[in-house]
């Protein structure tokens, strides 16, 4: 029952993101070179596609890559194309990615997907003209906590993150009931019965002072992932030493935050400063 609400929330508001989206952007932008569907990966006869936005010249610019939400187990990419092209137009190469969703695919699937995406988009920096020294990733729910994990957990071969934005993200498994089977259908089982993969899911536990910079946004009546499980994760991060601000949402929840026009503006002037 709890993973039904989970998709039905996401299922719900992310088309109505991309309607308050068109607001602002009611036609294509036509500074920007935009190229769709992507092939970046290949996997059980499934391919993964990113969507690839920048502005139409030569100039070296920073890359972010963008992970939608969606509970692990529905959401695209295109639930994040207002943010993408808002990104692209500060400036950005911007890389708006798909993964692999639950329950077909458990944990770790989407977060090798987000890495191998990322390694995918640097290899392919000199026709983008990506700048490989400023790399960035930015998510939202589920996808922000894709991002916080791929950045505090690096493999030895993953270009290296720079500043991270994660909005409603939910950042430590390690603490819910042994028994508690709402994330089964992602990681497996209970925390009972894969204690080490809900470890290994928690970006929390894995913070160091190696991390980047971090800037979160949340909600302060956000019902479906609480605001502490975003909090825990920038206080770990501060007492490591890192940079890491927080933006409360006063009287918005899951949805309207993932709207909200301060936070995604503060999000972008975050990467300028430190991309």
């Amino acid at each position: 029952m709890a993973r039904m609400a989970i998709v039905f929330v996401f299922a719900i508001y992310f088309p109505f993101s991309i309607i308050a989206g068109t607001t602002q952007v009611v036609a294509a932008d036509p500074k920007l070179d935009v190229q769709r569907n992507l092939v970046f990966h290949e996997v059980e006869g499934e391919k993964l596609q990113g969507d690839l936005y920048r502005i139409a010249d030569d100039e070296l610019r920073p890359l972010v890559v963008l992970i939608h939400g969606g509970g692990w187990a529905t959401g695209d990419k295109w639930n994040m194309a207002d943010h993408a092209r808002e990104l692209a137009r500060a400036g950005f190469v911007v890389f708006n990615i798909n993964y692999r969703l639950a329950p077909k695919h458990l944990f770790p699937a989407q977060v090798d997907d987000c890495r191998i995406a990322l390694k995918w988009i640097v290899e392919k920096a000199t026709p983008y003209h990506i700048d490989t020294n400023r790399i960035g990733v930015y998510g939202y729910s589920a996808g922000a906590h894709l991002a916080a994990l791929i950045a505090c957990n690096p493999t030895q071969d993953q270009p290296k993150i720079k500043a991270v934005v994660a909005g409603g993200a939910p950042c430590d498994f390690s603490k819910l009931g042994l028994k508690n089977r709402t994330l089964a259908y992602w990681l497996g089982g209970s925390r009972a019965e894969k204690p080490e993969v809900y470890k290994a899911a928690s970006p929390r536990l894995f913070a160091s002072p190696e991390d980047p910079p971090f800037f979160f946004f949340h909600g302060d009546e956000d019902g479906l992932v609480p605001l502490d499980n975003s909090r825990c994760l920038h206080d770990e991060l501060q007492k490591c030493g890192i940079t890491s601000e927080f933006m409360q949402v006063d009287g918005q929840g899951h949805l309207m935050t993932f709207l909200n026009r301060e936070a995604r503006t503060k999000a972008v002037e975050f990467l300028k400063k430190h991309l």
